[in-house]
């Protein structure tokens, strides 16, 4: 997806296989869109982003190069994608602008990637946590099932 010197054929691969590696992630918490700012919401933007909402994955739109447009332009470009993006139920409201010429925004998209490893370190301790509890409950109905509820019967069946 995107701008390449490629042929047609080549293209059409490269998108099947986009699809097919998003569409198979059920582990992906959010995909970033990178959308030129130059260039605004393309074709080929519009495309993926009705891919990323027919398989449910929450993607967040990232333009690039904001220092090559004029300040009156970037005002203009960001209400115009947020516009065009309102027809995307799956989208993460937030547009981060960069350049990483100036290190514009680069700050912002690394605290938008850790927030989601941090989202997913403590969905992992959750269900864990759960996990060790409902062990740990399963291990007392047995000792207590197979005689007693002693601590000497839930350790021997421990060992």
């Amino acid at each position: 997806y995107g701008y390449a010197k490629v042929g047609k054929g080549e293209i059409d691969s490269w998108e099947k296989l986009s699809y097919r590696y998003f569409s198979s992630r059920a582990n992906l918490k959010r995909v970033f869109l990178l959308i030129d700012a130059r260039r605004g919401f393309g074709d080929k933007d519009k495309e993926m982003a009705n891919i990323f909402n027919a398989i449910a994955v929450s993607y967040q739109i990232v333009l690039t190069k904001i220092d090559e447009l004029e300040l009156g332009e970037l005002e203009q470009t960001i209400p115009q994608v947020k516009e065009v993006s309102k027809k995307f139920p799956a989208l993460y409201p937030t547009i981060i602008a960069t350049s990483s010429n100036y290190k514009t925004g680069i700050e912002e998209l690394q605290k938008a990637i850790i927030d989601l490893l941090w989202m997913n370190k403590m969905l992992i301790t959750i269900i864990l946590t759960s996990l060790a509890v409902i062990l740990l409950v399963g291990i007392m109905n047995f000792a207590t099932y197979n005689g007693g509820s002693s601590k000497k019967n839930v350790e021997k069946n421990l060992e």
